[in-house]
């Protein structure tokens, strides 16, 4: 499997996000909702990868805190009553 690199990768994650924004603008709370945890996810996974693969010291706090936020917000955005 071919190693991304985090600056390579950024638009792919900054432009999930932008689609979120863009989706919770327009009404679709859910599903913008969804899409941003699921980006928050790739952005902290390819952070923590990156400072690992760059020999910075990354404590496992670092990933595990903001995929438990993402993973949160994926079980809020499902459990939302009448999302529209």
């Amino acid at each position: 499997m071919k190693n991304i690199n985090f600056n390579q990768s950024k638009w792919i994650w900054l432009g999930l996000a932008l689609v979120g924004i863009l989706f919770a603008i327009f009404n679709f709370v859910r599903t913008g909702s969804i899409i941003l945890s699921i980006a928050t996810a790739i952005f902290a996974t390819l952070r923590y990868q990156a400072k690992k693969t760059a020999g910075f010291a990354s404590r496992r706090i670092e990933l595990v805190v903001p995929l438990t936020l993402s993973i949160s917000l994926f079980i809020l955005a499902l459990s939302l009553p009448h999302a529209r």
